[in-house]
């Protein structure tokens, strides 16, 4: 339930899948376990918008580094993240827009 407008783009750049699941199914089978025990699980959501505006340097080395936590980067895979990079940048700052849905989760014991 999470887009990026940049991070996105980079890992569909770069060759990799998108994975929108795995935090709906982490989420679906915790309400399910907690409903299974006897309890009954609330839910409440919250639509989020954040905008960050990082300087150029700063967006190559947090979305690498970034990438890096769930992919092993080739040398031209490194090269297309920086370039991308450099081409949406404006003024020196890449600015990216990320879209959410904050899920709470709870229950009375």
């Amino acid at each position: 339930r999470r887009t990026n407008s940049v991070l996105d783009a980079l890992n569909k750049l770069i060759g990799l899948p998108e994975d929108r699941k795995t935090n709906d199914k982490t989420m679906a089978y915790a309400f399910e376990l907690l409903w299974e025990n006897g309890l009954c699980p609330k839910l409440e959501y919250e639509p989020q918008v954040w905008n960050i505006k990082k300087s150029l340097d700063e967006a190559i080395l947090l979305y690498t580094k970034r990438i890096e936590t769930y992919h092993m980067l080739r040398d031209n895979q490194r090269k297309n993240i920086k370039e991308y990079l450099i081409s949406i940048a404006k003024d020196g700052y890449v600015e990216e827009t990320t879209k959410t849905t904050v899920v709470a989760l709870y229950w009375h014991i």
